[in-house]
């Protein structure tokens, strides 16, 4: 079966870099093949804490390391912690990660950053691009987890009006 066009579902987890490099293996083996990469964008923000309340400073009396401090007051209330946020999916990071794959593989395609719940964005992508196939990782979700929340590439795979390969 020839395939034109090709939609890789990409997430920068490892079960999507095993779809991405299905996808480079498939449209190497016919020329006019299109790769299109389609990620879609989750980016969360995570606070975490990075102080802890403890001084980590040795203290000798009111010398601390050398300099002398004036004497603090007690009082009930903890000093607030220090928090730290970090970017957690970040869209640039899967971009660049993927376009180190393709570059491995001396590959141009083209990347859509999607919107939205993955499986629909995908599943609508493929058909507004025409897709022949979507190509997707196998979920890391088992057991209760995977009962409840289901997984984005059996979602994908009941809803895409085209072909599904789920590389594992």
């Amino acid at each position: 079966m020839i395939f034109n066009k090709i939609i890789v579902a990409y997430d920068d987890s490892q079960g999507s870099r095993n779809a991405l490099e299905k996808g480079i293996q498939l449209s190497q083996l016919t020329p006019n093949t299109e790769l299109l990469l389609a990620h879609v964008d989750e980016e969360k923000l995570e606070h975490a804490q990075v102080a802890s309340p403890d001084s980590h400073l040795r203290a000798n009396a009111n010398m601390i390391e050398g300099m002398q401090l004036q004497p603090l007051s007690i009082s009930d209330h903890e000093p607030p912690a220090s928090s730290h946020s970090k970017v957690i999916n970040s869209v640039d990071q899967a971009i660049q990660h993927a376009k180190q794959i393709v570059e491995k593989n001396h590959m141009e395609i083209n990347y859509k950053i999607l919107e939205g719940k993955p499986a629909d964005s995908i599943c609508q992508f493929a058909d507004t691009e025409g897709a022949d196939l979507i190509i997707v990782g196998s979920s890391g979700k088992q057991g209760i987890k995977r009962m409840f929340l289901g997984s984005t590439s059996e979602k994908i795979t009941k809803n895409a009006n085209c072909n599904v390969l789920i590389a594992k």
